[in-house]
């Protein structure tokens, strides 16, 4: 009896183990199921915000580079100003230097403007 007794209880074991398994893919293939339009939808979603990032991104690069090039064009004006400014600034102080000098000494300051 000992015998019977050992395989009527390791078959039971068996087939209770069997069910748990078979009720668990069965959980898992509907669960599986439900969540694959979910995914579905989510890898969607994930394709059309890299395509909406990657359009963004570049325009935002070409604004940036028009940005930069605009400054550029900018400091470059705004340097000749300054040059030209400087240039009639120091035309302004000779003259000015000139007229004083003169008024105090006349043949000095021919000579220093001659040089």
């Amino acid at each position: 009896m000992g015998v019977s007794s050992f395989f009527k209880n390791l078959i039971g074991t068996t087939k209770e183990t069997t069910s748990e398994l078979a009720e668990d893919t069965i959980a898992k293939a509907k669960a599986k199921g439900a969540a694959t339009p979910m995914l579905d939808k989510a890898e969607n979603y994930a394709e059309l915000a890299k395509d909406k990032i990657s359009e963004f991104s570049q325009e935002a690069g070409d604004a940036l580079g028009k940005t930069i090039d605009t400054i550029k064009e900018n400091a470059e004006i705004t340097k000749d100003k300054i040059n030209h400014l400087a240039e009639e600034a120091k035309e302004l102080a000779r003259d000015k230097i000139s007229s004083l000098t003169q008024k105090e000494n006349p043949e000095e300051a021919q000579n220093k403007i001659g040089e």
